[in-house]
Order: C-alpha cells, then structure tokens, then sequence
C-alpha cells in the first residue's frame, strides 16, 4: 500500500462518500498497524500511549506526523525517543486521519518560583504551622529555539534582531511566569522576554513565540 495515498487531499463525488470515507478509516488502521514509520509515543507527560506516523523534513529537527483525529492536538508535547516534539502546526483532519507538524524542543525555559512551604504540625486551633524553610519550585517549559536569523514577520520580511536574542516556541499557556520583561537563563547568558507572539493560537490551543533579548552586563 503506498504512504502517499495518505497525504493526498481526499474529495468524493459520488454518492458512496460514506462507505468510501468508512473503508479509508480501515485503511489508515492498517497503515498504522503495518507502516515501519509507525510509533508510540506518550503525549504531555501521560502515560497513555498514542500511535502515531512519523515522517522525516530536510530539516532534521522536524517531522511530519500523521494520526488519529484529536489524538494529537496543536501544542502538544509528543515524548518521543526520551526527546520532548512540539506540535507547532494546527492538525488538519482529511475525513480520514490527521496531519500536522512537529520540531524538536533543543532547551527548557524554566524559572524558578515560591512554592508552598511544607506543613509541619497544627495548632490547638487545628491551623496548620508551616516550616520557615523556603519552598523553591521549578517551572519547566520545553522549548524550540530560533535564533534572529529564523524570524520573519507576518509578510515573510526579515525581522531585525541585536545579535544573541533569539525566539522561543513553547505550548501555549496562560502561566504567570510567561510576561513581557520577565528575566531567565539560558546558554549561560541573562535574556529578557521582550514580546510575545499570540498569533498561533485558537481557543487555548496552539503555541506562544516569545521574542527573547539578551541583557547586557554591567
């Protein structure tokens, strides 16, 4: 059976679409069963698997990926070889399966914040005494890097970066963490989140770009 019956665009005209569009669903089944392009992978830290088609780009840290409908969804973290995927294109369904794309995330985006102090006895009043010891927690965003020269604007020109900033991919989230001139590390450096790209989301799906800017040192 060949692979590229499945990313041909799908139209029926006849008045048997049903019964063609059924038998395709078997089709892709067997495909995913069959195809040596076929793995499991464990979507946003879950420990369900789901099994998905995975096809090689010309860029080695991207893939093609093929699925079941709402199997993969836009944003998600795919776990796959111990490697975080981050699907970066919104799936479209052919009335057979899904396709969209995914790029591998090369760092994590992390900050460290207060988290709650740990519980160590109770009052007579049963109000808890919490420990005077600092709670730090980390909060982790696995990311795609782009540096200046990936970046284009809405009308595909070039956008103008000081050397050193960079982009950042990452699913999207309303996370507090994620503002405009928060400060972070990453490659040893200080960098400041000088804008955030919203225009790849939909309904609290999709992925957030942060333009990033390397802080100067004193």
């Amino acid at each position: 059976m060949s692979t590229d019956w499945y990313l041909q665009d799908v139209r029926y005209f006849s008045g048997y679409e049903n019964s063609e569009i059924s038998e395709a669903f078997g089709s892709f089944d067997e495909f995913l069963a069959q195809s040596p392009e076929t793995y499991k992978v464990f979507i946003n830290d879950k420990l369900v698997e789901k099994t998905i088609i995975i096809q090689s780009e010309s860029d080695y840290n991207k893939r093609r990926i093929l699925f079941k409908k709402d199997d993969v969804l836009w944003g998600d973290l795919i776990t796959h070889d111990n490697e975080k995927w981050l699907v970066t294109e919104r799936p479209f369904f052919n009335k057979i399966h899904s396709k969209s794309k995914m790029a591998l995330c090369t760092n994590v985006l992390s900050f460290e914040v207060d988290g709650e102090r740990e519980i160590v006895g109770w009052t007579d009043f049963n109000q808890p005494i919490y420990s005077d010891e600092p709670n730090i927690v980390t909060i982790e965003f696995p990311c795609v890097v782009e540096d200046a020269s990936d970046l284009k604007s809405n009308n595909e020109e070039e956008v103008n970066l000081p050397n050193g900033d960079m982009a950042l991919i990452i699913s999207y989230t309303d996370s507090e963490q994620i503002t405009e001139d928060r400060e972070f590390s990453m490659f040893n450096q200080t960098y400041r989140i000088s804008g955030i790209d919203k225009s790849k989301t939909k309904d609290s799906l999709g992925v957030l770009k942060l333009v990033v800017k390397r802080v100067q040192s004193n």
